[in-house]
């Protein structure tokens, strides 16, 4: 329960605006995994008996139900994404879209096919765009 709802959600917030990198995540996942499989008190490392991906399936399946890290992040983008084609009027997207788009339309960060290069953040949103864009 620790793991799940501390260890595991202290990057959210940064995972909701950031593309990570791979190796941010393998380290994050690393800490997780010292956690789990280290003696707290003494400091000796335990045998891991199950592997991180084993852990992130189903409780009704036989795992934990720990999030995926990359999964969670790419959720992320592609929710900012969504936001800003379901709440257009919202203040950060009209400031996206004037800024990157110099349009007010808000599906058109579907139909461009080279979007511009930005900020970290608009980044972001136009390498998750392709996990929305086949569901409209």
């Amino acid at each position: 329960m620790l793991i799940k709802y501390v260890l595991a959600t202290i990057p959210n917030y940064f995972f909701s605006i950031l593309s990570t990198p791979m190796n941010v995540i393998k380290q994050i996942e690393s800490i997780i995994r010292g956690f789990l499989w280290a003696d707290n008190m003494t400091g000796v490392k335990k045998i891991p008996l199950i592997s991180l991906n084993e852990m992130a399936i189903d409780k009704s399946s036989g795992g934990v139900n720990l999030p995926n890290m990359q999964s969670r992040n790419k959720a992320f983008g592609a929710k900012l994404v969504w936001l800003m084609y379901e709440r257009a009027d919202a203040k950060w997207c009209k400031i996206m879209q004037w800024k990157y788009l110099d349009t007010s339309a808000p599906s058109r960060i579907f139909t461009l096919e080279n979007l511009p290069k930005g900020s970290a953040i608009w980044n972001f949103m136009a390498d998750s765009r392709a996990l929305i864009s086949k569901y409209l």
